[in-house]
């Protein structure tokens, strides 16, 4: 059984495959590595495979959603999945996190 971690990160996403890119990269490039990466894909038609590809050996668990949710529908899902996490955050995937934000945060 793996580690429970200190964070989960949600991070929300529809039809934005390349600002999904960016955001990914600054969240992994984080010094607090503490944490679970989970995308919510708000049932995008554009094609993330690319992207999610490059990311394949980081632990990122990709969830895309069977019908839009709109997007507040897709952030009360992340607010609903249960989780051992000690914190949850909601990130978007037009946000970009500075280096040693989640180490502030927590």
């Amino acid at each position: 059984m793996s580690k429970v971690k200190k964070l989960t990160i949600y991070v929300t996403t529809y039809e934005r495959p390349l600002l999904l890119a960016k955001c990914l990269n600054s969240i992994l490039s984080q010094d607090f590595h503490d944490y679970n990466l989970i995308i919510l894909d708000n049932n995008s038609k554009k094609n993330y495979k690319k992207i999610l590809t490059k990311y394949r050996n980081k632990k990122i668990k990709y969830i895309k959603h069977k019908k839009n949710l709109d997007s507040m529908g897709n952030v009360l899902y992340a607010l609903k999945k249960k989780t051992n996490s000690e914190y949850i955050m909601i990130f978007h995937d037009d946000d970009l996190m500075q280096k040693s934000y989640i180490k502030t945060a927590i």
